[in-house]
């Protein structure tokens, strides 16, 4: 008989409950502990979302190339993608480019390629720490291994 949400009824006298440290337990009351209800395949795939999470985070927390720190959200990659294909075509190209910071550099064609290039290279770099975190993952056989793999 469940008392409150903190309290059971044992042996007509509430007992404390012990505390949740883990929203994804639920209280057992015929062992009097709180246990994890999902199975493996669910705490990969939660685990998984937090990774991916993660992932997206770095991905858009910005990069640094020659010693200046862009911006690499969505929009500014868009914005660097389009930047390096105008330098692409045009051997003269400059532009002031606005960094993470506000502050601005002016860029070259080869500086706004080389921006591109870093830009590419800051990506592949957190999609391939995310294969590798998946794959950690996927190995686990437990839940406790599953949720020792964080980014």
């Amino acid at each position: 008989f469940v008392f409150d949400n903190t309290h059971y009824i044992h042996a007509g006298a509430p007992v404390l409950m012990p505390v949740n440290t883990d929203q994804n337990k639920t209280f057992d009351y015929t062992i009097k502990q709180w246990v994890d209800q999902r199975t493996l395949d669910e705490v990969k795939a939660q685990q998984w979302e937090l990774i991916k999470q993660s992932r997206i985070a770095a991905e858009y927390a910005g990069f640094t190339w020659d010693g200046s720190k862009f911006d690499s959200d969505q929009l500014s990659q868009q914005r660097i993608t389009g930047a390096v294909s105008l330098a692409m075509m045009s051997p003269t190209f400059s532009i002031g480019w606005t960094l993470f910071d506000n502050s601005v550099r002016v860029l070259s064609a080869t500086d706004m390629m080389q921006v591109g290039s870093a830009l590419g290279t800051h990506v592949a770099t957190q999609f391939a720490k995310g294969v590798a975190l998946r794959e950690q993952i996927n190995a686990a056989t437990t839940t406790a291994e599953i949720e020792s793999v964080v980014w």
